[in-house]
């Protein structure tokens, strides 16, 4: 369920053209790279508390593990 959150997430995002449109797996992992990004701006300038960072951190990192898994797969 969490990983269809951040997936519905990464595709109803249209604030910043520095996400983009989902059409590959490594368009996907891109956009996930970003989003830990504005996470670790968003908990260094004090806007989110320790716990909710590192809570979605640690599901954008399983999800990045996932699509590294399926990546994989479809390379062979």
């Amino acid at each position: 369920m969490k990983k269809i959150l951040i997936l519905f997430s990464l595709t109803s995002c249209v604030s910043t053209n520095n996400i983009s449109k989902i059409k590959s797996i490594k368009q996907c992992s891109k956009n996930i790279q970003e989003l830990s990004s504005w996470l670790y701006v968003d908990y260094e300038n004090g806007d989110i508390p320790k716990h909710v960072a590192e809570n979605y951190l640690y599901i954008l990192q399983t999800t990045q593990e996932d699509l590294n898994k399926l990546q994989t797969k479809y390379d062979k």
